[in-house]
């Protein structure tokens, strides 16, 4: 992640980094800012890298700790691939900047983000950043009726070596009944992962007998890396952040953990994975 030459984000230095992703045009006339790198084919030269770590967060749009804790607590992490939840981009709360540009820049990664919704003057959403070229990126609007907000799935494919691995950053909202519908219409949307590389992961804003966690398990048919390796709680003594992946990954997931944090009020997942 290139942690030589890291530079720690700070309130002098928030509106200085420049850019390393462009703005894509929507698909279906969506007027949401949808921002992606350049993308490209996995080569089938490339060397596969022996193990590759996945993190997922909800970053809490660094209102906890700051953005310059949100950008240690990710480069702790020491992950390939970070999918994040709860970024803001122009939005006044946390200064008007673009967080996603600012903490790939410091951290030397690449990143994509897809907006969710207008929010204080900017746009609220999800974020990728990665260290691995990314190959596509799509947002999948999710029924949100009657919700809190507006809800997206965003879901990008990255090379590893010479194969590519799906990963599906997800954030449902927290209202049961919009929950279940987000989750619900995620996993028929998603469909059966059960002969792809794909993992689903994020805030999930459920538990784990809640009706649309099942769901998203009983239709994709992914397994919950979590469940049977470290099954603790995640936010405020409740497990509903998570990373579910299809058969062919869990049987290669080498090591997982739950990374304590004062930058959010969720606490990190990551996984390794020794991709076949």
């Amino acid at each position: 992640m290139g942690l030589g030459t890291m530079v720690l984000l700070g309130s002098a230095c928030l509106a200085e980094a420049p850019a390393i992703g462009d703005p894509a045009v929507p698909p279906d006339d969506d007027p949401r800012p949808l921002v992606l790198p350049s993308l490209m084919e996995c080569p089938t030269s490339a060397t596969l890298p022996e193990r590759v770590r996945v993190a997922t967060w909800n970053m809490s749009a660094g209102r906890i700790g700051g953005l310059g804790g949100v950008q240690e607590q990710i480069a702790a992490l020491e992950a390939d691939v970070v999918l994040l939840q709860e970024v803001d981009v122009g939005v006044r709360r946390t200064g008007s900047v673009d967080q996603p540009r600012l903490l790939g820049e410091a951290l030397g990664m690449q990143y994509a983000f897809a907006a969710a919704v207008e929010f204080d003057g900017g746009d609220f959403g999800m974020a990728v950043l990665s260290d691995l070229p990314m190959s596509a990126a799509e947002r999948i609007s999710l029924d949100s009726e009657g919700g809190y907000e507006d809800r997206i799935a965003f879901d990008v494919t990255v090379c590893v070596g010479p194969r590519s691995l799906r990963l599906v950053d997800v954030h449902a909202d927290f209202v049961p009944d919009v929950n279940e519908r987000n989750l619900v219409d995620l996993a028929q949307h998603i469909g059966s992962v059960e002969q792809t590389s794909t993992l689903l992961a994020g805030d999930f804003n459920a538990t784990p007998e809640t009706s649309g966690v099942m769901r998203v398990l009983e239709v994709t048919g992914a397994i919950d890396v979590f469940a049977d390796r470290d099954p603790g709680p995640t936010r405020e003594g409740e497990r509903i952040d998570y990373v579910l992946a299809s058969p062919s990954l869990d049987a290669v997931v080498v090591d997982v953990g739950r990374v304590p944090t004062e930058s959010s009020d969720h606490t990190p997942l990551w996984v390794d994975l020794a991709i076949p």
